[in-house]
């Protein structure tokens, strides 16, 4: 671009190339054109109307025209071309800029009048708080000299303030249960701070808060979407009880809560990574009352073991969590657990059948020695018949909890039980090949939990929860892999589709 020329006037254009290039017979040509250009100044800004829904905002870049000007100070001087805009606010509030849609190309200042005070100036996401209902705003968008057709829009948004955007002014939440009370919210009409998101690290960060008052005494469970923190406070400016940052997962177990006492939750997000594809943030809320076994001295007895598998069902939303060990001599993590006692029947074995993310500890007493330490199924040997022993049902705190499996099948038999060969036996899928539907039979007492298939290049093309009949009509012809998840363990099968 050659900007700033005069209409009428004549020029000369020398068009030419080093020596050694004359016999190539490549590039003879060129195009030319002129651009009338649209010149926006701060004088004379287009006018645009901002409300609370995003709007995309189209950039002549043909009529730009360059000049060796300051961008946000004076260590910012470039060839920068100008698109001034005017705007009123819609609300009292925040507002989100993105200068440029797609890369970052595009640079972005407002002021609060023409020659006035420049209040903002950045070149990414921005989001501009305490902004005041009914005033002007300038808003210039500028960018360096480039051939770059992209970045030739960008996106602005208003936001209501934010009523709880602050531990003093903390919403009041209802009274929680053990079933979901979900909490939407607009995090971007929050105030922006330098603050802590954890202990020991600082960030923009935009927060809202809640002031819960625990129902039982036990544990608060918060999920939320990944990517979001979420602190707990036992007052304003008081003890952190709780944090997890952006980077952990979205489901968070505050544990040891009392009943009657009142607590703050934070819930937060960086300014760089607030906006995402959801127009609002949400959290579910649940209560959990302190499990009466989650202490060896407190286990809960199973009822007399036999040759029949008979199902114990746990919970361990309601354990305290424990930095301690899962076997005996492995490193130790966060983890919660629930205590069991049983008397060892007159048989050779004893056989467990669970979800592969349920752990099992066995003890000859409280504070005694670890028998066997194992994970899902096994069968255990070597125990005492008409002995008493205590099981330790025990989960990571982490993702691998939050499952419904919350069971496992007991019995006790004289015979070696089934092994991984036995459960893919036990599986049956037919007709194999197949052309419209799947038929899947499981025989014994396994419990199929879900269905995964993949193609020969690891693409998921589904994941359902059990079905005996699946359609594969809309799949291509070829080979794929069906992974089937079990109580007992996961086994894949080779499945062709015609």
């Amino acid at each position: 671009y050659i900007d700033n020329l005069l209409q009428s006037e004549s020029y000369v254009l020398k068009v030419f190339r080093e020596d050694a290039q004359t016999t190539n017979t490549a590039f003879l040509s060129f195009n030319i054109r002129a651009i009338d250009p649209t010149i926006l100044d701060c004088s004379t800004p287009e006018s645009i109307t901002v409300t609370t829904t995003e709007a995309l905002i189209d950039l002549d870049l043909d009529s730009a025209i360059y000049n060796h000007e300051i961008g946000c100070d004076t260590n910012d001087i470039d060839g920068y071309t100008d698109f001034w805009y005017e705007f009123t606010m819609p609300v009292n509030g925040n507002l989100y800029v993105n200068p440029s849609t797609s890369y970052n190309y595009n640079k972005a200042a407002i002021y609060d009048t023409c020659g006035g005070n420049l209040l903002y100036c950045f070149s990414e996401n921005k989001l501009i708080d305490d902004l005041v209902q009914g005033q002007t705003y300038l808003l210039r968008i500028y960018r360096p000299r480039t051939i770059y057709p992209d970045g030739n829009q960008f996106a602005i948004q208003a936001y209501d303030r934010l009523a709880n955007d602050d531990c003093s002014n903390a919403e009041v939440l209802p009274t929680l249960t053990s079933e979901n009370t979900l909490i939407t919210f607009q995090l971007a009409g929050a105030t922006v701070n330098t603050e802590e998101t954890c202990t020991g690290t600082s960030d923009y960060v935009a927060d809202a808060w809640w002031q819960v008052t625990m129902p039982v005494t036990g544990n608060l469970f918060i999920d939320t979407p990944g990517g979001n923190g979420i602190a707990v406070y036992d007052a304003c400016n008081g003890n952190q009880l709780f944090c997890a940052s952006e980077a952990s997962p979205s489901f968070k177990l505050i544990d040891n809560l009392i009943e009657g006492n009142t607590y703050l939750i934070r819930f937060f997000n960086t300014e760089t990574t607030l906006f995402g594809p959801a127009d609002f943030h949400s959290m579910n809320l649940r209560v959990f009352e302190r499990s009466t076994n989650d202490e060896c001295v407190n286990a809960e007895v199973i009822p007399t073991i036999t040759t029949t598998a008979q199902e114990v069902t746990f919970d361990t939303f309601g354990s305290l969590i424990n930095f301690e060990n899962s076997c005996d001599g492995l490193p130790q993590e966060d983890f919660v657990d629930v205590w069991f006692e049983f008397t060892m029947p007159n048989s050779t074995y004893l056989n467990f059948d669970s979800y592969q993310y349920n752990f099992f500890s066995i003890y000859d007493d409280c504070n005694g020695n670890e028998v066997a330490c194992f994970a899902g199924v096994e069968q255990v040997s070597g125990l005492t018949p008409n002995q008493d022993y205590v099981l330790r049902v025990f989960q990571r705190q982490n993702w691998e909890m939050f499952h419904p499996n919350k069971s496992f099948d007991i019995w006790g038999s004289d015979t070696l039980g089934i092994d991984e060969q036995t459960l893919e036996n036990s599986i049956s899928i037919y007709p194999n090949p197949a052309k419209d539907f799947l038929n899947i039979s499981v025989a014994n007492h396994h419990t199929i939990t879900s269905l995964s298939c993949y193609d020969l290049m690891g693409r998921q093309i589904f994941n359902i929860p059990f079905n005996k009949r699946i359609d594969v009509s809309y799949l291509k012809s070829g080979l794929y892999l069906l992974k089937i998840e079990t109580l007992s363990g996961i086994i894949t099968k080779k499945i062709m589709v015609e």
